[in-house]
């Protein structure tokens, strides 16, 4: 499993680019976030955000790539909910 993980400040474009079904990805965890699309999500992140007006880089992007072995072993069904 290859991962890797910053700070970033273009939330928006971050969230419409990992939400594009065309490239496979998949939200694996949603807990606590009540948005069903990228934008929604977006505008709640965005209400969080403002607390803090001198914070440029306020989101946290993680992302996960199995490796092609690694790839063979995962399943829908043992994620989490």
């Amino acid at each position: 499993m290859i991962g890797m993980g910053k700070s970033i400040a273009h939330t928006g474009a971050s969230m419409v680019y990992g939400w594009n079904k065309g490239k496979d990805a998949e939200v694996v965890l949603s807990q606590y976030v009540a948005g069903d699309n990228a934008k929604e999500v977006t505008e709640e992140f965005r209400i969080a955000q403002e607390m803090n007006a001198r914070c440029k880089k306020n989101t946290l992007s993680f992302v996960l790539s199995p490796t092609v072995e690694d790839g063979k072993k995962l399943d829908n069904e043992n994620s989490v909910s």
